[in-house]
């Protein structure tokens, strides 16, 4: 098996799992849209090593979703808001059985009995993923209120600054300008 120092999300990855070597130590599968991955780092610190790619951390991901979505079970997080990357766990980041989904990448799912959920991505593939389907629902539904959120925030900022630079005067900086 070929491990990867490190890897960066994109938006072809779309789950990432977590796994234990014959030595003990953790490493990640991620799959992608046509290819899966081994990471050197266990998920949590693969997730660390994105947020912080992207200028952020898991515990200000994690801070700020509770800020956005208020007190839930089991947060999901805004990887990159400008790609629409946003991910959701199976089970807490903690649990070795957690898996962490893309949100995007979902195309469907369904109950598949026995505390499964099947869900279908991006890559055409499904994958049986060990948590109930009541449960699945609902963080796949924290995850859209997450985005959904996050861009109506993004568009209100963005009519508040337009209406902004409307009350603003030009002023000649060549010109000698008392500016205070």
């Amino acid at each position: 098996m070929n491990l990867l120092e490190n890897y960066i999300f994109t938006t072809e990855t779309a789950m990432l799992i977590e796994r234990t070597n014959e030595y003990g130590e953790f490493y990640s599968i991620v799959i992608e849209k046509h290819r899966n991955l081994h990471v050197a780092m266990s998920k949590q610190k693969l997730l660390e090593y994105n947020l912080k790619h992207f200028g952020s951390s898991y515990r200000g991901a994690r801070d700020g979703s509770r800020a956005v979505l208020g007190n839930i079970h089991m947060y999901p997080i805004a990887i990159n808001p400008a790609q629409n990357i946003y991910w959701f766990p199976s089970e807490s980041i903690t649990s070795p059985k957690s898996i962490w989904i893309a949100l995007h990448c979902v195309i469907y799912f369904e109950d598949s009995g026995n505390g499964r959920t099947k869900v279908i991505l991006t890559n055409g593939k499904s994958y049986f993923v060990p948590v109930y389907y009541k449960a699945f629902t609902k963080r796949i539904d924290h995850a859209h209120l997450l985005r959904a959120k996050m861009e109506q925030r993004t568009q209100h900022m963005s009519s508040i600054i337009l209406e902004r630079l409307s009350e603003y005067e030009t002023i000649d900086l060549t010109e000698n300008v008392l500016l205070c």
